[in-house]
């Protein structure tokens, strides 16, 4: 499906592909609750599957399932009926549950409020996160496989521009090849976690809290900087593409977990940006879904 989707689409045949290994798990999963029962949709559908456990999941969240349908049921947890999102760090440990309604802990069985980030340590660095926030799905292997593609790449320079930036995960993976990192993101909580993961790492940082498009100035940066982009799964904005085809900074990354929107994004920048590496990593174990990133230098 891939090496389909670059051929018709960019017209690229030569890309690297990062199979997921065995032990890689979701750290994070999306449950329905109709008000009688809890599970996945069926595809294509909003028919519920009542689910008991996940094996893609790392087993603390599949072992989660049950007294979360258990505290639903009984009221304990806001029964309204929609979306839950039950999440764990990393190693996997602590699991919170989160909807509209607030964030829950799981302790000895029964769940509690609780506002406390999920930890994860990877690559050397501990990572805060909100939970009910944006992370990776499988967090120790998108570090490891993010981690492997940029170090062959040999992305450095002077100025990281960590734009979509999270809670800094690429600006913590890089932290060694870069002395300035400018990471914005439009989540006011990711940032909060942002300033104080990349502060405890000792880096020089200004993180802000601004739409990446409106934020972005014409010519942003210089010929020693890079700018790593890893926007939603919508793709870039056009106002956002319009700036970046006048940035000089000298190399760009792109990541994109919808193929069609990122292979979009790399025709829209083409006239300024040429792609010399590309990659698709396996970051959604038994799913069709992949993670593409591509380095682009300025023509």
């Amino acid at each position: 499906m891939v090496s389909d989707l670059f051929h018709r689409q960019i017209g690229r045949d030569d890309f690297e592909w990062l199979a997921a290994p065995a032990t890689a798990k979701r750290a994070r999963i999306q449950l329905h609750w109709d008000g009688r029962d809890l599970g996945f949709h069926k595809r294509k559908s909003h028919d519920l599957v009542p689910i008991e456990a996940c094996p893609a999941a790392e087993s603390a969240l599949s072992a989660a399932i049950a007294p979360l349908r258990a505290a639903l049921i009984s009221r304990a947890l806001p029964s309204r009926p929609g979306r839950w999102e039950v999440a764990t760090g990393t190693p996997p440990g602590e699991v919170r549950a989160s909807c509209e309604a607030g964030v829950w802990k799981l302790e000895a069985g029964a769940w509690h409020l609780d506002r406390s980030p999920l930890i994860h340590r990877l690559a050397g660095a501990s990572l805060r996160q909100p939970a009910g926030g944006f992370f990776q799905v499988s967090p120790a292997w998108a570090a490891e496989a993010f981690g492997s593609v940029l170090a062959n790449w040999d992305l450095r320079g002077a100025t990281l521009f960590d734009l979509y930036g999270g809670v800094g995960l690429f600006s913590a993976l890089l932290r060694e090849r870069f002395t300035r990192f400018v990471l914005v993101e439009s989540g006011e909580a990711a940032v909060d976690a942002a300033r104080m993961n990349l502060a405890d790492l000792g880096l020089a940082a200004e993180c802000t809290v601004a739409d990446v498009g409106t934020w972005l100035p014409e010519g942003l940066g210089s010929s020693d900087d890079a700018i790593l982009l890893d926007p939603p799964r919508t793709g870039l904005a056009v106002e956002a593409v319009e700036k970046l085809l006048t940035a000089n900074a000298g190399r760009m990354v792109l990541v994109g977990c919808d193929g069609a929107a990122f292979c979009r994004d790399l025709k829209r920048l083409d006239s300024a940006w040429k792609t010399v590496q590309l990659a698709a990593l396996d970051l959604f174990p038994l799913t069709p879904h992949i993670e593409a990133i591509a380095l682009l230098e300025r023509r």
